[in-house]
């Protein structure tokens, strides 16, 4: 994720005296955070847990993240594996301020009342007090995007998550959503990858301050298999 003009993103490094510097792409690491405009802190990598599915499986797979180092990690109604990412979490030793949590209002739940009864069933079955980022996770075009932006408003206010966000969102979406957000959206994470890059998004959310998020960063392994990227890869030597 990187916001802003610059090529280089503000960074902090977990363990580093808490310095903060400017880094290139390729000095990254799982410790890198983003520092937002309002100060707050984000791991630049999350864990993605979609169609890990809701079983022992995704238990264990967050579990060794966490143990590996990951700070973030990116869960969805829709993925309906809260419950399993929150044993896990109330397993690990790791502090819950250490953590961040994001995770997604349905599209069948976008109307006010749904969306809050909805965030207040995730936060159950994650089994934690407060959701760090909640996204719509698409929009839909029979419920208009203000009302559910003031649910993820009151929701702010009543304490249950700290910043609010959209998935999937087109310029004109986005735009309508900033309309009537009393705090700043946080991020619009769509499909970003080599091969699908949508510059205008990219463009229009550095301008605004906006947090990119990408999802399917690998084109789900298509990019791990392209021939082009292979050889640019054996010409440096890596994988």
């Amino acid at each position: 994720e990187h916001s802003g003009e610059d090529p280089a993103i503000t960074a902090k490094i977990t363990g580093s005296a808490g310095e903060t510097q400017k880094m290139s792409f390729d000095q990254l690491s799982i410790d890198t955070k983003v520092i937002l405009n309002n100060g707050i802190e984000m791991p630049v990598f999350g864990l993605g847990t979609y169609r890990s599915g809701s079983s022992k499986r995704t238990r264990d797979i967050v579990t060794y993240a966490l143990e590996i180092g990951y700070r973030h990690i990116d869960t969805a109604e829709f993925y309906q594996n809260e419950s399993e990412i929150g044993a896990a979490i109330s397993e690990t030793k790791i502090e819950r301020s250490e953590l961040f949590l994001t995770s997604k209002v349905w599209t069948n739940h976008l109307k006010y009342d749904d969306l809050i009864a909805a965030c207040h069933q995730s936060i159950g079955r994650l089994g934690v007090e407060s959701i760090d980022l909640y996204l719509i996770h698409a929009p839909v075009p029979d419920v208009p995007i203000e009302e559910s932006i003031w649910a993820m408003n009151d929701l702010v206010t009543e304490g249950k998550i700290r910043h609010i966000g959209v998935s999937n969102f087109a310029v004109d979406q986005l735009q309508a959503a900033m309309e009537h957000a009393k705090t700043p959206i946080f991020t619009n994470q769509i499909k970003y990858h080599l091969f699908h890059p949508q510059d205008e998004m990219v463009e229009f959310c550095q301008r605004q301050k906006i947090l990119v998020t990408a999802y399917s960063p690998f084109a789900k392994g298509g990019a791990l298999r392209s021939t082009v990227l292979q050889e640019i890869a054996a010409r440096h030597g890596v994988t």
